[in-house]
């Protein structure tokens, strides 16, 4: 017998006010998740998750909704409320006004060149510049890389205009990393929008420069920004052509920088597919890029990846995870060490292992790991999805508001208007397996 749908209370936040628009529009078009997924070229499950509020929408699939729904930019206008400040309308060119300066350190304007910088950096100075920026990413510092980011995107664009001491491929290949590291940042801050517009200002600028590498890493950057997004089947998708593509132009299969770019496309993928429920799927993307990762013999930073058998490890854990496989998930994650990899990555880790007790139901090992990560990288914590979604349910769970640092730590997270703004990303594991529900949190 089918189950009823679970009601849902618009007034929680504006996530869950335009879930409930899009499924009170899908209602009366008589139209089931399903149906209106093949309209809009995505999958039922993915509307079932917009209307529970589990996932955020982007500019393209409202404007798809509205015009599939007939809603006569109902969703549009539910979408700026989201967003806090209205978005460019679906005619509207780059030269569009900037979202609200609380949203980034870095605008809209600073993104497409329209603000002029304080400072432009001397061309020879560009390198180490991009690379200290590259170096707060992985230090989980992604405010100080916001900060950076208007300065080194306009002194990029200056030497593209005029090269100097650069060359033109080797200045527009410094863009497309401005711009690559610039969308890595605001993705973690939870800047969805502008990160995608960042990282196809990159690409861009990586076919430019024609450097097979760097377009690849820049592909590698907007599947990112598409799996935190809206699309699973499409960071897939994106991630097969960059693959082929770089298959076809590095043809040197021993090089270290296409190792590691390959087997960093390989673990998007793998984590697109989970999200999507095909367990062959990713355990396939899986395998190639562990083959990969033993060829390389150790994790290395080629590139920026931080690829290798230990990333490949951590991959694999989220993988389960995503897949429900908890037990499995829990396992793995206890024989790994990250001593040697990247804060950023460290800290991603025991947000992994959070949410693994949790879903384990050893609730008190989970604020454990939580707030360990959270006294390493504050920031980086509080913003991500698994730190929201993990207070939400804490919230009503007597076990846990009994702790003052759990009570401490959610306070915390009700002051960051930023890190509660953006929309929930929970894995499979915790919503879509009725097997494995977040406790406290509603079937």
């Amino acid at each position: 017998m089918p189950q009823p749908p679970r009601a849902l209370n618009p007034a929680a936040s504006p996530l869950a006010a335009f879930g409930a628009a899009v499924r009170e529009r899908r209602v009366a078009a008589r139209l089931s998740q399903r149906q209106l997924g093949g309209v809009i070229h995505v999958s039922g499950a993915l509307i079932g998750k917009l209307e529970k509020a589990e996932r955020r929408p982007d500019a393209d699939l409202v404007r798809g909704l509205d015009l599939a729904l007939e809603a006569g930019g109902t969703l549009w206008a539910a979408y700026s409320r989201l967003l806090e400040a209205t978005p460019p309308c679906p005619r509207d060119h780059e030269h569009a006004a900037a979202p609200s300066g609380r949203l980034s350190g870095l605008g809209y304007r600073d993104l497409v060149g329209l603000r002029p910088a304080t400072r432009i950096l001397p061309a020879e100075e560009l390198p180490r510049a991009v690379a200290s920026a590259w170096a707060n990413y992985q230090a989980s510092a992604f405010a100080k890389v916001c900060e950076q980011a208007p300065a080194l995107l306009a002194s990029a664009r200056s030497a593209v205009e005029a090269p100097g001491t650069l060359t033109p491929v080797e200045a527009w290949r410094l863009l497309a990393l401005a711009h690559h590291v610039a969308a890595a940042a605001l993705a973690k801050r939870g800047e969805q929008t502008l990160a995608a517009l960042s990282a196809e200002q990159g690409l861009r600028a990586a076919t430019a420069c024609g450097d097979a590498h760097t377009i690849a890493a820049l592909h590698r950057c907007i599947a990112h920004t598409v799996l935190a997004g809206t699309d699973d089947d499409a960071a897939i998708d994106l991630v097969d052509k960059a693959a082929t593509e770089l298959n076809a132009h590095a043809p040197d299969t021993n090089d270290p920088r296409t190792l590691s770019l390959l087997g960093s496309l390989w673990l998007v993928g793998a984590l697109a597919a989970a999200r999507t429920g095909s367990q062959h799927e990713a355990d396939t993307f899986l395998c190639q890029a562990e083959r990969l990762a033993e060829r390389l013999g150790q994790d290395a930073n080629h590139c920026w990846t931080w690829f290798g058998p230990t990333n490949t490890a951590l991959h694999r854990v989220s993988v389960a995870v995503e897949l429900g496989r908890i037990d499995e998930a829990a396992r793995l994650a206890a024989t790994i060490s990250t001593t040697g990899l990247p804060r950023e990555r460290r800290i991603r880790h025991l947000l992994e292992r959070a949410r693994i007790a949790h879903l384990g139901q050893r609730l008190h090992d989970a604020a454990d790991e939580l707030l360990d990560a959270e006294r390493q990288a504050p920031l980086h914590v509080r913003r991500h999805f698994i730190t929201r979604d993990l207070t939400r349910s804490w919230c009503h769970s007597p076990q846990l508001t009994r702790r003052a640092d759990v009570r401490q730590l959610i306070s915390r997270m009700a002051r960051d208007a930023t890190a509660l703004s953006g929309g929930s990303r929970v894995g499979s594991a915790s919503v879509d397996r009725p097997s494995s529900p977040l406790p406290g949190s509603e079937a």
